[in-house]
């Protein structure tokens, strides 16, 4: 899987924490080249980010409510926190 920074979190969402975001690190290595990629993908801002109704049961409850792209977006801007804490916006009240 690809890491993409703050937005990695949104895989973290929808797989109900079975994936765990990751804290983006690059290596440097001084007898190879390192080749970086950006590539800008984004969904719509009234997505609905959650997680995958198929990964929730009685023994898996909800971790993160349901919110579209756009309140995340907002608030991956609006709230300063660090990374390891931006989807706390978004926990189910069960979690």
């Amino acid at each position: 899987m690809t890491n993409y920074d703050c937005y990695y979190y949104l895989y973290q969402a929808l797989s109900n924490c079975r994936y765990k975001s990751l804290l983006h690190q690059a290596i440097v290595n001084c007898e190879k080249e390192r080749v970086s990629i950006a590539s800008y993908c984004y969904p719509s801002d009234d997505a609905e980010i959650g997680p995958a109704k198929k990964l929730i049961d009685d023994d898996h409850p909800a971790i993160y409510k349901d919110f579209t792209y756009k309140e995340f977006h907002e608030s991956m801007w609006r709230v300063k926190c660090s990374t390891a804490k931006r989807l706390d916006l978004f926990k189910a009240e069960s979690a």
